[in-house]
């Protein structure tokens, strides 16, 4: 389950349909690559009063928020300490299958001993089909500011736009071998898109645990990171979600349904950069306006190889039949596919959710252009 990214909708394009909610953010930013993103979650989680609440397909408690500074806590230690305040702490990460988890060296399973005894209340999210996953990265905090992007909390995300090669900053605990570089892009909005995420939380908790969670208070304060200019300001915010139709529930295809609205509405450029490019309908949808005399530009950004093995086998060989198709469609040549690239020529891991259509519709979230989340 995806619940879509934040999205400035642009006037009077055919976009409203596809959306969940739409409100409007007093402010909102793009955070690009994690360091900027764990330094504002950092700040914000300072200032919290109420509640904290995360949704993660990935969520380690070492994970450190500032790995070049001199504080050591991770984010468990950091987690455990607000819930003693009495802060409400909730964590509601995927309940990993086997090879996913073990590949994290056993979380977040081993989660559930670390907040043993403390104030965070951590549950494994099963509550899907066999073969789905939850697949959501959203941060509420006093249903006040929200975070929401492609971006989990583990020990492998950390990295800069600069993406250095042998970062000592980007090394793994243990092992201090380094890890990949990665690409990746969060959103931060406050106001009522934040209260809205809030409400998405609480009905994810529900249908996890069965406990029904009341709204918190209004907030005294927004904990919005010190010294971070918002990208937008007074802006329109769009949520959309995937959900599959299980046990009674109704299915949910915001996220392709504003995918597709998003490719037909664009007159000029459409940029996109995700981790997967294998979902048919949006390679037809893409193929289609390739294919017109005076179409837009588009230009895809991916990762050259996938970093594992199961990925290469099935994500790579399918991304390979995306391709062809618009590249066969690209009568006019209009078409540009990148994979960025370290200074000495590594790969960059692109993880990142992100579309900007004609520079007035920026698209943030956790959604992959694949079957699974579109």
């Amino acid at each position: 389950m995806d619940p879509g990214p934040p999205t400035t909708a642009p006037e009077g394009r055919p976009l409203r349909p596809s959306l969940w909610r739409e409100e409007r953010a007093p402010r909102a930013a793009v955070l690009i690559d994690v360091a900027d993103y764990y330094t504002a979650l950092r700040d914000a989680l300072a200032k919290a009063r109420r509640s904290v609440h995360f949704l993660n397909w990935a969520f380690e408690t070492r994970t450190r928020l500032n790995p070049e500074g001199e504080s050591y806590l991770r984010l468990g230690q950091i987690l455990r300490g607000m819930a003693a305040d009495g802060i409400d702490v909730r964590v509601l990460c995927w309940r990993a299958a086997l090879p996913v988890a073990m590949s994290q060296e056993g979380y977040p399973h081993r989660n559930v001993a670390v907040f043993a005894g403390s104030g965070v209340r951590f549950v494994l999210d099963g509550t899907h089909p066999f073969g789905a996953c939850h697949h959501q990265k959203v941060v509420v905090i006093d249903d006040a500011l929200a975070f929401c992007g492609s971006a989990d909390l583990a020990l492998d995300r950390w990295d800069t736009s600069e993406h250095l090669d042998h970062d000592f900053r980007r090394r793994r605990p243990r092992s201090r071998k380094f890890f990949d570089s990665r690409r990746e892009a969060m959103a931060l909005v406050d106001g009522a898109p934040a209260v809205a995420l809030g409400e998405l939380f609480r009905a994810r908790w529900r249908r996890a645990t069965g406990e029904a969670m009341a709204a918190p208070a209004p907030a005294e304060s927004v904990a919005w990171p010190d010294g971070l200019e918002p990208t937008f300001t007074d802006v329109a915010v769009g949520i959309a979600r995937t959900a599959p139709g299980w046990r009674g529930a109704k299915e949910i295809r915001e996220s392709e349904m504003l995918t597709l609205a998003s490719i037909a509405a664009a007159r000029h450029t459409i940029y996109m950069e995700n981790q997967y490019f294998t979902s048919p309908p949006a390679a037809e949808a893409l193929a289609e306006r390739l294919a017109e005399a005076d179409g837009p530009e588009v230009v895809l950004v991916s990762t050259g190889l996938a970093p594992h093995w199961f990925d290469r086998m099935t994500m790579d060989r399918a991304r390979v039949g995306f391709i062809r198709r618009l590249t066969r469609a690209d009568l006019h040549g209009r078409l540009q596919i990148m994979s960025p690239l370290t200074r000495a020529g590594a790969p960059i891991i692109v993880h990142a959710k992100l579309a900007v259509i004609d520079d007035d519709f920026v698209r943030v979230g956790s959604t992959n252009l694949n079957n699974r989340s579109t």
